[in-house]
Formats: structure tokens, C-alpha cells, sequence
């Protein structure tokens, strides 16, 4: 069961990393088979790698 203090450290985290666009805030972020969707039923990046880049 996922914590409300694991979802909060989560969401910080992925603040932080969108905000620096630090690769290791980034890569520390996702899995390496991670999908990242701007928008409802379309995947812009496949793999932590596109998502970095992206």
C-alpha cells in the first residue's frame, strides 16, 4: 500500500525535477520503462531515456 508521505515525497520530487530539468532529478524520478503522456491516450515518450530528452 503506497503512503500518503511516499505520494507527497513523489509529487515534490517530480516538481523539483520538471523545475530544474536536472537529468539525475529526472532519472531518479522514473523507471527505465517509464511512459510519459502530455496528454489523455497518446504517449509522447516510451523509457526513462525519452523522457530526459524530452
Amino acid at each position: 500500500m503506497v503512503t500518503e508521505d511516499q505520494v507527497r515525497t513523489w509529487v515534490e520530487s517530480y516538481v523539483q525535477a520538471w523545475t530544474t530539468n536536472s537529468k539525475k532529478d529526472i532519472t531518479d524520478l522514473f523507471t527505465p520503462q517509464a511512459e510519459y503522456h502530455e496528454r489523455p491516450y497518446e504517449t509522447d515518450w516510451i523509457g526513462r531515456d525519452a523522457i530526459i530528452e524530452g
